[in-house]
């Protein structure tokens, strides 16, 4: 059986409310006249300006994802990009030595290591 977490949940509960509340504006132009008279005054002279606002905010954040996904950092990485595979780990060099002090590493346990001068202690 399928259980459902707290945020698939939340965004369901956010969903429904966003709906029902845009159906209550959507009441309120067709029945308030005053509500209408008003929106429609609005759109007339702040349509151009909000238009090319929405457009700007498009540009600017597709120009993000773009380069954000292409050179691989930001928070929208895919989950593949970030994964260590052999075309991260290639990047990677072991440390046989410690990157401070230039003196060789003691093995602590499977995959630390601890500098022998300056106690700091690695992985790797």
């Amino acid at each position: 059986m399928i259980q459902p977490n707290r945020s698939v949940t939340l965004n369901a509960v956010q969903l429904a409310v966003n709906i029902l509340l845009g159906l209550w504006i959507y009441s309120e132009y067709l029945n308030n006249r005053f509500m209408r008279q008003y929106l429609d005054s609005f759109w007339a002279s702040n349509g151009l300006v909000v238009s090319a606002g929405l457009a700007g905010v498009a540009i600017v954040g597709g120009t993000f994802l773009f380069f954000s996904r292409r050179s691989g950092f930001g928070f929208l990485v895919s989950p593949a990009a970030s994964a260590s595979g052999p075309e991260n780990t290639s990047r990677v060099t072991p440390l046989d030595v410690c990157p401070h002090c230039n003196v060789e590493l003691k093995s602590v346990s499977d995959n630390r290591f601890q500098c022998r001068q300056c106690k700091r202690f690695f992985k790797k």
